[in-house]
């Protein structure tokens, strides 16, 4: 019994805290899916940016890619959901309908944007706080209790950043326990 509540007390998963959201709110919200709000794309679908709730968000729609999308979407959700650490993403809520995850919205993009797009703005004391916060957020999830994670596509487009060139990490639809 003792072993069974220590187990417990080091279980760093916390009770899920996003919103469903409906279809209707998903599709005011980006303006049909309009172009002029969508902020990214690539192999896993379009990012928007847009407000839900009073809050900048980004929402990300996945393509639908039978099986292994829906397997992707469950994953980010299901990781996303219980576990909570500075250097994460924040998953605000989720629409199942059009795959959708709504996140908080970080304006200086990724890593790789700035890298490509603006590397003056990253001086070198901004890019060691960046690999620091990189190496927090994965010591975070490979010490996990009681199941450590891999996240399983770390690279540049996957490390967010906000406003403060804060690092969060992102994209955990390939990531294992």
């Amino acid at each position: 019994m003792d072993q069974l509540h220590e187990r417990k007390s080091e279980d760093t998963r916390v009770k899920p805290s996003f919103k469903p959201f409906s279809p209707k709110e998903i599709q005011d919200a980006t303006n049909n899916f309009s172009q002029s709000l969508m902020i990214g794309h690539g192999g896993y679908g379009k990012v928007y940016k847009c407000q839900l709730d009073n809050w900048d968000v980004a929402v990300k729609i996945l393509d639908d890619q039978g099986d292994q999308g829906l397997k992707e979407y469950i994953r980010e959700m299901e990781v996303l959901e219980t576990m909570r650490h500075e250097n994460l993403i924040h998953l605000m809520g989720t629409c199942f309908k059009f795959r959708a995850l709504v996140y908080e919205y970080l304006p200086n993009g990724s890593l790789e944007d700035c890298l490509k797009d603006r590397p003056g703005e990253l001086t070198w004391e901004i890019r060691t706080c960046i690999v620091y916060e990189i190496c927090t957020a994965l010591r975070f999830l490979h010490a996990n209790k009681p199941e450590p994670l891999v996240h399983g596509d770390l690279k540049p487009h996957n490390v967010l950043l906000d406003a403060n060139f804060k690092v969060k990490l992102a994209d955990f639809g390939l990531s294992r326990y």
